[in-house]
């Protein structure tokens, strides 16, 4: 995999040593956001790239995590991020479906932030509530040309999903989005077309988390990783990010 990231880099314009700042905001759900009880991913990432040399920046108008904006458990690194519980990619893009809950914020973030790096792990809210996959794909798309637009140099790091557990448990029943056969195939459709659309897109690379998350033991209520999963979404984002920053440095 640290190969095929590597090739893929060729072209990139993005540029930056481990002594030099890098600009990274993770965008998101819950997945990015994490809780009080929950660091979310973005508290290993930051270790991991500290402890390989790297001098990052997290950015982000959020401080704290989830709908109760709660201290993380580990409060030992860079916080700022712009994970939002709940949201679909059609909440990132002003695609408004009742009250304004201060949606739609995508190009502000991005002019106030200027990052280098975006990360960007988001579907899994429209997956369960029954959207077209093709339309999220879509969506996500449009956001990756939306940051390029406004940053050209940056570069957007897009994750496949994680797999769900059990749909019943959860309250959802893997055939109630009529004629669907189940939940995680909408989500093996969407991680399908991201790769088929997104990974030809300049300057977007897809990072496979999806291939490192096994959801009977990484997750602790069959959608939000557990701390297993954290550390793993982690490493899944440090090696496309290592294999890319040290392939600027060496240009």
């Amino acid at each position: 995999m640290l190969a095929w990231i590597s090739a893929a880099l060729v072209g990139t314009s993005f540029s930056a040593e481990r002594h030099q700042e890098t600009r990274i905001l993770a965008m998101g759900d819950s997945i990015t956001d994490g809780d009080g009880k929950h660091d979310s991913y973005r508290r290993h990432l930051w270790h991991l790239l500290k402890d390989a040399g790297y001098k990052v920046e997290f950015l982000g108008s959020r401080h704290l995590n989830g709908y109760y904006n709660a201290q993380p458990p580990n409060p030992d690194f860079d916080m700022d991020h712009e994970g939002h519980s709940g949201w679909t990619t059609r909440n990132f893009l002003s695609e408004l479906s009742g009250s304004n809950e201060g949606r739609g914020r995508l190009g502000d973030w991005l002019s106030t932030h200027t990052p280098d790096i975006v990360l960007l792990h988001i579907g899994t809210n429209d997956i369960l509530t029954c959207e077209d996959t093709a339309g999220i794909v879509a969506r996500i798309k449009k956001m990756a040309d939306v940051t390029h637009t406004m940053i050209p140099s940056s570069t957007i790091l897009i994750s496949t999903l994680i797999p769900l557990g059990n749909a019943r448990s959860l309250g959802f029943d893997d055939k109630y989005c009529g004629g669907r056969e189940g939940l995680n195939t909408a989500v093996n459709e969407l991680n399908d077309g991201l790769e088929a659309v997104l990974a030809k897109v300049e300057q977007v690379r897809i990072v496979g988390a999806n291939r490192r998350i096994d959801p009977t033991s990484d997750l602790y209520d069959g959608i939000h990783p557990n701390a297993s999963g954290e550390r793993k979404i982690a490493e899944a984002w440090f090696v496309a990010l290592n294999a890319l920053l040290t392939h600027a440095s060496t240009r």
